[in-house]
């Protein structure tokens, strides 16, 4: 998996490797996926895919997660390269979102 990291290392962007297995286990991430995700290199690499990251509402087919799940499964289907032009998907426990005009918990 080093091999891999090595690539990613050398390429501006965001990305992100996971296996072709059940649980789309991560295998390599670029270190401005993880600045952005706010997440760190040990925390995540050699973990599921969606036991890390999740959305706030994972079970509706539009969510970010559904939408992520589908085009991997997609990928691996038909061999085909996707690209998917936004997909919101958080890490566990991030806080959730407050919606624009609204107040968060705290009255902020």
């Amino acid at each position: 998996m080093h091999d891999l990291q090595a690539i990613i290392d050398g390429l501006p962007g965001i990305y992100l490797i996971v296996a072709a297995d059940a649980e789309y286990t991560m295998v390599a991430s670029s270190d401005e996926r993880l600045r952005v995700t706010m997440t760190r290199r040990e925390d995540v690499i050699g973990k599921p895919l969606f036991e890390v990251f999740s959305d706030h509402e994972p079970e509706k087919p539009s969510s970010g997660t559904a939408t992520l799940r589908r085009s991997l499964e997609d990928v691996i289907a038909t061999g085909q390269t996707q690209r998917l032009s936004q997909v919101c998907v958080m890490p566990s426990g991030a806080p959730k979102p407050v919606a624009a005009g609204s107040r968060s918990a705290s009255g902020t």
